[in-house]
């Protein structure tokens, strides 16, 4: 089992997100496998394989860390392809907040990933192939836990699942 920290979404942002998805489907033209939105999360925090024990320190330090915080506001403000070199993915891109900064690792880029380009098609595409998806957008939705979550493979497909959701305490 995968073990990371993310945010989940609320009902609404995901149907606002899966309604962009859907818009990209019909502009490209090569093959992507496209997130369900069942797995649209924000990953603050990878932590990979963790022994029971490992976990069970992971999630009391979530617990506390989640008490210093007050829910917030978290907006996504870009659709646009994502990596350095050749895109390998189809993101909604988040602005990067104070409350972001102190839940996740030094320089994450909050997001979600709405779908991964197939390795075939990252050979064969460059950057003047691409369709025009990169489009401003305004989705914001209200933060109020941070949860720890499993991933695991199924069929070359990830399923992630909430091991535990704390609620933010502070006042």
């Amino acid at each position: 089992m995968r073990i990371f920290t993310a945010i989940n979404l609320d009902n609404e942002t995901k149907k606002n997100l899966r309604e962009k998805q859907e818009r990209i489907k019909e502009i490209v033209d090569f093959p992507i496998s496209w997130t369900d939105e069942n797995n649209f999360h924000i990953t603050l925090l990878f932590l990979g394989s963790l022994r029971k024990e490992e976990l069970e320190n992971i999630l009391k330090k979530t617990e506390k860390k989640a008490k210093e915080f007050s829910p917030f506001s978290f907006s996504f403000d870009k659709i646009t392809y994502f990596s350095k070199e050749a895109p390998k993915m189809i993101w909604a891109k988040g602005k990067i907040s104070k409350e972001i900064e102190e839940l996740s690792i030094k320089g994450i880029i909050p997001h979600v990933t709405l779908g991964r380009i197939k390795r075939e098609a990252i050979e064969t595409l460059s950057r003047e192939d691409l369709p025009e998806i990169e489009k401003e957008i305004d989705i914001s939705f209200n933060v109020s836990s941070i949860e720890i979550m499993e991933s695991n493979l199924r069929k070359g497909k990830a399923i992630h699942k909430v091991i535990a959701s704390f609620p933010f305490k502070k006042i």
